[in-house]
């Protein structure tokens, strides 16, 4: 079985798409969150990796735009960009994303957004990458 895995889509349906051609339809579809946000074409990605039946995980642009969630945190032009995606997101695509999970377990693999403990921390050294991994008993 091969996995085809991938992040941080944020709206960009161009990209999803040239990303998905290279994905072969027997591949299973790992999406580790963050599917909205930035981009123009948050209901359309969200289409697409639904139709694929892609696995998938909540990223914290996900939980904003879904329900305000931690806007504070994030620099204006993605506050702007997530307040847009707010305006325009269609029920359906809402309710899916707020169904998703902060983690996915399966017996080879953790699937989370950031990091395993605290799922949207920001790993920017090997320490910060060594401690993560740490935190938990998943395999790597």
């Amino acid at each position: 079985m091969r996995y085809a895995v991938l992040s941080d889509v944020h709206g960009n349906l161009d990209a999803l798409g040239a990303v998905l051609d290279a994905v072969a339809p027997s591949d299973v579809l790992l999406c580790l969150g963050d599917i909205v946000g930035y981009g123009p074409d948050p209901n359309a990605c969200i289409a697409m990796l639904r139709a694929r039946g892609a696995l998938t995980v909540l990223g914290n642009h996900d939980v904003a735009a879904v329900d305000g969630h931690g806007l504070e945190y994030f620099n204006d032009a993605a506050r702007v960009a997530l307040e847009w995606t707010r305006g325009v997101l269609e029920p359906e695509h809402a309710a899916w994303l707020d169904s998703l999970s902060y983690e996915i377990r399966q017996p080879a693999f953790l699937m989370v957004h950031g990091a395993p403990v605290r799922y949207f921390a920001y790993i920017l050294d090997k320490e910060e990458a060594a401690a993560a991994f740490g935190a938990t008993d998943a395999p790597l």
